[in-house]
Formats: C-alpha cells, sequence, structure tokens
C-alpha cells in the first residue's frame, strides 16, 4: 500500500492562500532553483529556496514507501518563512513503478546502504556550509529512516521532523545513545493522527514517550485524522523551524 502525503486538499488549500498564495503540489520554478534533479551522496534530489551553500538552515525531506520522489516538495511553499532556508528533497533509490519510490525493499534489504546515503547527503551539505543548520525528516517510511539519526549531536542535526513514524528504530539503541552524555541531542516533533491505520498512533504515542524519557526536546502533534500530513502539523512544523533557527531556542 503507499504511503503518499495526503491531506485534506480544502483545509490545506486554505494554509497555501493564507501563506503563499500558491498551490502545493509542486513548488514554482524559480531562478535560484535547481530544476533538474542532482546527485548528493548517490541520490536525486530537488533543491528549493535558497542555495544550500547560502543557507542558514537547510532541511531535508524524505518521501513515503510508493510515493513520487517530489510527493513532499509542496510543503516548501508553506514551510518557507524566510530566504535563507533551503529545502531538499531526495528521491529514493528503489523504484517501485514507474512513478513510486522506495528507500529499502521490504524485510530491511538495503536499508543500510541507504542510511549511508543519507549520512553521505548531509554530509555534503556540511562541506557545502558549514555553518548552516541542518534539519530532517520524513512522512512515513522516511521518518522511520529518519529515526535512525536520533543519536547525532545538535551540532550535526539541529532537528528532526517525523511525520507518522512507526514508533519502532530500525536499529536498537543503547541507553547510552539515547540519553544525553554531555553532547545536545535534536530536538524532535512527532506528528501522528489519531486515526492512522498504517502506523499506529498509540505507538507515535509510546515513541514520544520514551525519547522524553530519555532527555530529548520534543514537540507532540497529535491530531485527528489517519496516515497523512495535516494541516495543524505543517503550521507546527513552520514554528518549530522557526525555533530552531533562534540561537538557543527551546520548543514548547
Amino acid at each position: 500500500m503507499k504511503n503518499r502525503f495526503l491531506i485534506n486538499k480544502r483545509a490545506f488549500s486554505i494554509i497555501c492562500l493564507c501563506a503563499v498564495a500558491t498551490g502545493c503540489t509542486r513548488a514554482p520554478t524559480k531562478s535560484n532553483e535547481i530544476e533538474q534533479p542532482v546527485a548528493w551522496g548517490g541520490l536525486s534530489v530537488q533543491q528549493h529556496g535558497c542555495d544550500v551553500s547560502d543557507a542558514k538552515c537547510a532541511v531535508v525531506l524524505l518521501h513515503g514507501f510508493g510515493a513520487a520522489g517530489d510527493d513532499l516538495v509542496g510543503l516548501a511553499n508553506v514551510l518557507r518563512s524566510d530566504r535563507e532556508t533551503c529545502f531538499v528533497f531526495p528521491e529514493g533509490p528503489i523504484r517501485i513503478a514507474s512513478n513510486s519510490r522506495s528507500w529499502w525493499a521490504r524485510g530491511e534489504e538495503g536499508f543500510e546502504n541507504t542510511r549511508k546515503q543519507i549520512d553521505s547527503l548531509l554530509q555534503y551539505i556540511r562541506d557545502l556550509n558549514a555553518d548552516c543548520k541542518i534539519v530532517l525528516g520524513g512522512f512515513s517510511q522516511g521518518a522511520i529512516l529518519s529515526c535512525d539519526f536520533l543519536d547525532e549531536d545538535r551540532e550535526s542535526i539541529a532537528a528532526l521532523i517525523l511525520y507518522a513514524p512507526s514508533g519502532k528504530l530500525r536499529r536498537k539503541l543503547t541507553a547510552q545513545d539515547l540519553s544525553p552524555d554531555g553532547k545536545s541531542r535534536p530536538s524532535v516533533l512527532i506528528a501522528h493522527g489519531r486515526e492512522d491505520r498504517q502506523l499506529r498512533f498509540v505507538d507515535g504515542q509510546q515513541f514520544k514517550n520514551t525519547l522524553l524519557t530519555k532527555g530529548y526536546d520534543v514537540t507532540w502533534v497529535p491530531f485527528d485524522g489517519g496516515h497523512t500530513i495535516s494541516p495543524q502539523a505543517v503550521m507546527r512544523t513552520k514554528r518549530f523551524l522557526k525555533e530552531i533557527q533562534r540561537p538557543s531556542s527551546t520548543n514548547n
């Protein structure tokens, strides 16, 4: 079953009109945007907003299982609040159908290779712009992959945005990995629909509680809805990104 980014079209259109007066299916092409996909870490990506070399913050968002590589691109229009934020949308390396991608095959095959590609992509951003804050996140399978970077310190990854994560880590983290050990861990936003029938809401809620007990700074966004990204989650993410970019910011 495809885990595409689904959203209440009427509600989301109101947000788009208020925020950028444009649709959310695809970001418009500008002179400072890359029209053709480029390979970072061996992955094809789309970049929107300012160039990463000029950015104060780079937001890397990973689509869900079975979605097109540009499935989340429209979020850049709504989440962008300044001219110094770059949005990067990688495409899953595994083709399922003509316009459907996956980050790894079922049964965990290829997960570690894809994890290394994302790690390489993030390092590429650091090499281009050492002062840029990096935010990593995604929806469903993309969120699950992002969870594998929870043990990074905040200097490497400032924050994680997890839309409908499974609540189960792909690799077992030790208590030392999860608990603060003198390094500031990434801030985390978790958004999950109460009626999600693909990845259970209760698992996301338990995952949030686990991170809180380990000392993580967690922004929890439950909402009425299924396996989707709600307008509420989108607008809270926009505020979350502003908080991340403030010096010594704290999330509520």
